[in-house]
């Protein structure tokens, strides 16, 4: 019932949970109120289906036997790289006493030794008893003798074909393992035979000795080349113009030393300190004038002279030196590559003899430890004991007997179920209208007002608003209504002439046309009610007035308007009702004359309220309604189906018919429409003193 259409994360509508649970609560006691009898079918179903197979069912007869585990259960000799665990066996086991192979060996066995046994059907089922190595197998069936029998017999057969797997593996393994030995051999043999020809192609005393050798050279060398590249840097740190003061002179001396010149130049910076200090000393009680200080002068000049000439002739060592260990340095990188090559090529020698040897060695380790398997197998074959005993053989069969009741319990639940889940499938469905939030929905028109369903109106004997009405809900929603069509629009363009219709027939709406013409009426406007619908109309009876004359003859027989109005009970209210039903009242509500009963009313009264029959019933409402101000859809909740009543507005709008908006009729008031109602209903009952 529009289940798939309800969107309870619409931002637009967003609901508390109460609401949610009020709402699935309203549509599951729609649901059941309507497809009760789908509920009753299935569980009734259900309970005599149950019923009869527990009475046509004969007595069965259980039997139980035990088997125990009385040993280790992972294998030794792991060939294949698979063993059979602990936390396994106990479900491998029951595979084995279950699968189709064992269950048919056992029926063979008992027919071969208990040939006057009928052959029944028998279930068995095999579980591991908590906390212990025992295993229990039920054997179920029809006869007493033969399940006893059957399960004996699948004993038999299980433990036949443990000893013939336990065979046949070692067998399997045993063959494995001798195809493995056999290339086992060939690839020892062929590994021997690559290290005798290692050996033949070279001498790995001599190739050892010279890896040894060569690698000792090497370091050498290449200590040789840092101390040349460290001279080097050295050299190239004394700079061209460096004062007899700076770092550079050190650098100088150093490499003037064992060398004439190296103490001439030390003999003329001590001359050169000492003529300093004479003329420092000098300097004290002697002007620069003076011939003693001039003599100072001139032979500290000639000095530092000197020492230009000898530090020239130490640039000129520094250069040839540099030259003489550069070429040491690339002598060196020339030969440290040569000692690389040959260091390479032994240690690749000394590495391809090392793998050959490795893999020859790890050949011969598995072909030992196939060989013990081997030993272990033949032992194991000769005192392996079986680790599976039978602890109990099958137990004499007692009887069970079906019982009625959980069958007709279990009926009922599932026929309960099913119908239940018949009766969502059949609610997603249906397309009825169940509240005006829905009807919201579905349609982008608004809704005036919601008429709820009380069912003291039946009770009496028109139904009609009264201004003391004591349904208190029902007067204020026709209230509203009412006051919904006041304030629809601005006082110029207010809508007058008003038609009331519905998709189908008997959704309501001569009953609303009827109330709300009363609430229009009651606020002391002057309001006449028109029955249209000219093949069904029945106001007359709702105000307890003549049928005729009425529309029917105003249009046939030119009658004065004022001959066929009736004065209701209420003050304000006026009626026309339908008269004699015609035989082609389409025709007539087109005529021009209905456009001037319509005009002619409305310069009488404020309000023109009028009754139209069901669109989809008819084509009569449709061609007048363009006639009117605003046209009001009536839709019955719970009963009017969404798609008749987009028929419906889509035929108006194809006409150019002005839509006014819907009215929902019949609501029930423990629906979501009227949630609230029960919260606030003392405010409604409440009468001063």
């Amino acid at each position: 019932m529009a289940v798939k259409d309800y969107d309870f994360n619409d931002p637009e509508a967003q609901f508390d949970w109460g609401e949610r649970l009020h709402y699935y609560y309203y549509l599951g006691k729609i649901l059941l109120r309507k497809f009760w009898w789908i509920l009753l079918l299935t569980t009734s179903a259900g309970v005599l289906f149950q019923g009869y197979k527990a009475m046509n069912t004969e007595s069965t007869f259980t039997s139980s036997a035990k088997l125990m585990l009385s040993g280790f259960v992972a294998n030794p000799v792991n060939v294949s790289g698979i063993q059979e665990q602990f936390g396994y066996w106990f479900g491998n086991q029951r595979i084995i006493l279950e699968s189709p192979d064992v269950r048919r060996a056992a029926q063979e066995r008992v027919r071969a030794f208990h040939p006057n046994l009928e052959v029944t059907g028998v279930s068995v089922s095999a579980r591991q008893i908590p906390e212990t190595a025992v295993i229990q197998i039920n054997a179920q069936g029809d006869s007493r003798e033969f399940t006893q029998a059957y399960l004996n017999a699948l004993i038999e057969e299980y433990m036949n074909i443990r000893q013939q797997m336990k065979g046949e593996t070692s067998e399997r393994a045993l063959l494995a393992i001798a195809e493995r030995l056999d290339a086992l051999e060939d690839q020892i043999q062929r590994q021997e035979a690559a290290v005798v020809d290692f050996r033949k192609d070279n001498n790995l005393i001599f190739i050892q000795e010279q890896g040894d050798s060569a690698g000792s050279n090497l370091a050498r060398l290449k200590n040789r080349r840092a101390e040349i590249r460290t001279q080097i840097r050295l050299l190239e740190t004394i700079g061209l113009d460096a004062d007899f003061q700076t770092p550079e002179i050190i650098g100088i001396e150093t490499i003037m030393q064992d060398s004439a010149a190296e103490q001439n130049y030390q003999q003329s910076r001590r001359r050169l300190d000492q003529l300093r200090a004479e003329r420092e000393e000098f300097s004290i009680y002697l002007k620069d004038r003076h011939p003693r200080m001039i003599q100072l002068n001139e032979e500290i000049s000639r000095t530092r002279n000197l020492l230009t000439i000898y530090r020239g002739q130490a640039l000129e060592q520094v250069s040839e030196r540099k030259v003489q260990l550069q070429g040491q340095l690339d002598n060196l990188d020339i030969i440290i590559s040569e000692q690389e090559v040959v260091a390479l090529e032994n240690s690749r020698l000394s590495a391809e003899f090392e793998r050959l040897n490795a893999n020859l060695t790890r050949s011969r380790n598995l072909y030992e430890n196939l060989l013990r398997s081997i030993q272990n197998l033949e032992t194991g074959q000769q005192i392996d004991p079986e680790i599976v005993t039978i602890l109990e053989r099958a137990s004499y069969p007692f009887e069970i007997k079906e019982s009625i009741s959980r069958r007709i319990t279990e009926g009922f639940f599932a026929g309960f179920i099913g119908g239940a889940a018949l009766i969502v499938g059949l609610g997603f469905l249906d397309s009825r209208v169940l509240s005006a939030d829905d009807l919201k929905r579905r349609f982008d028109i608004q809704v005036l007002g919601t008429i709820p369903y009380e069912k003291s109106i039946g009770k009496k004997e028109d139904g009609l608003l009264h201004a003391k009405d004591k349904r208190h809900l029902f007067a204020e929603a026709c209230r509203t209504l009412r006051s919904s069509i006041f304030f629809m629009g601005t006082d110029e363009n207010r809508p007058r002439t008003i038609l009331i219709t519905s998709s189908v027939p008997g959704e309501g709406k001569s009953t609303v046309a009827a109330n709300l013409s009363v609430a229009v009426s009651l606020t002391s406007a002057r309001t006449i009610l028109v029955d249209c619908d000219l093949r069904r109309g029945h106001l007359s009876k709702l105000f307890n007035v003549a049928n005729e004359p009425g529309l029917a003859e105003l249009l046939q027989q030119g009658r004065r308007l004022e001959t066929i109005i009736q004065q209701t009970e209420y003050e304000n209210l006026d009626l026309i009702s339908v008269g004699n039903y015609p035989e082609r009242p389409g025709e007539l509500l087109l005529s021009y004359r209905m456009e001037e009963i319509i005009e002619e009313l409305k310069n009488q009264y404020d309000y023109v309220i009028l009754d139209s029959a069901p669109l989809l019933a008819t084509d009569d409402t449709t061609g007048f309604s363009v006639k009117v101000d605003t046209t009001l859809f009536v839709v019955r909740a719970s009963s009017t189906q969404s798609r008749q009543v987009k028929t419906a507005v889509d035929r108006l709008r194809m006409r150019g018919a002005t839509m006014g908006g819907f009215i929902l009729n019949c609501v029930d008031t423990k629906g979501t429409d009227y949630y609230y109602y029960k919260k606030y209903n003392e405010y409604y009952t409440y009468s001063p003193r």
